[in-house]
C-alpha cells in the first residue's frame, strides 16, 4: 500500500527504514468539492505517516473559464516516498475521482480533485515560492500552516470553508489528524 513504511534489505544487513520526507501539498476542487476533498483526506490519513490539515477557502476559478466555486486548502504530510512516487500517487487519486489528466486541456477544465506538491524538506520549493505567496488561493491556505505568512496582503480575502471529517471540524484552523513524533513545521 502506498505511503506505508518500506523495509529495505541491503545485502543481508538488518532491515532499516528510510527517513520520512515532509511535504506541503495544495488541494483544490470545484466539482463536488466537499465529497472530493474529504475523500482525498481519507486517502492521506490511511497512507501517510502524519497529516496536518490547514484552512480551506472558497475562491473563484483563476486562469480558467468556470462558474464553479473552488475549495482550496493545504496540508502537511510525512511519508517515505520520493517526490516522483508521491506525485504518481496523487495523480492516481485525482484520476480515481474522475479527473482526466490525459486531456491536453486538463489544466484549464473544472476538476474533481487537484493535489500539487508545493514544498518538501528534501528538495525545497517545487514550484515558485513567490507564485505561492502572491496567489491568494495558495497563499491563504499555506499561511494557515506557515506562521510567518500570516501578514501577507490578500491572505484573508477568501471565505473559509468549514467541513466535517471523522467527526472533526476542519477548514477553519490547522488540525493534526495524524501527529508525527518529532514533528516540525514546513518552511
Amino acid at each position: 500500500m502506498f505511503g506505508k513504511p518500506k523495509r529495505l534489505q541491503p545485502d543481508g544487513e538488518a532491515a532499516y527504514q528510510r527517513k520520512p520526507t515532509h511535504y506541503l501539498l495544495a488541494i483544490g476542487s470545484n466539482i463536488s468539492p466537499r465529497q472530493h476533498v474529504v475523500q482525498s483526506l481519507r486517502w492521506m490519513h490511511a497512507s501517510f505517516l502524519s497529516l496536518r490539515v490547514g484552512c480551506f477557502y472558497r475562491s473563484q476559478a483563476w486562469g480558467m473559464d468556470s462558474r464553479r466555486t473552488f475549495w482550496n486548502g493545504a496540508v502537511e504530510v510525512r511519508c517515505e516516498d520520493d517526490v516522483r512516487t508521491l506525485k504518481q500517487q496523487l495523480n492516481e487519486w485525482e484520476e480515481i475521482t474522475g479527473r482526466n489528466r490525459q486531456n491536453p486541456r486538463c489544466s484549464v477544465l473544472d476538476r474533481t480533485l487537484d493535489i500539487d506538491i508545493l514544498w518538501s524538506d528534501a528538495q525545497g520549493w517545487l514550484c515558485a515560492e513567490q507564485q505561492v505567496r502572491s496567489t491568494p488561493y495558495l497563499a491563504s491556505p499555506v499561511s494557515s500552516l506557515v506562521g510567518e505568512w500570516r501578514s501577507l496582503p490578500g491572505t484573508r480575502a477568501l471565505t473559509p470553508v468549514p467541513f466535517m471529517f471523522n467527526d472533526r471540524l476542519l477548514g477553519l484552523r490547522p488540525v493534526n489528524l495524524k501527529p508525527y513524533a518529532n514533528y516540525h513545521h514546513a518552511p
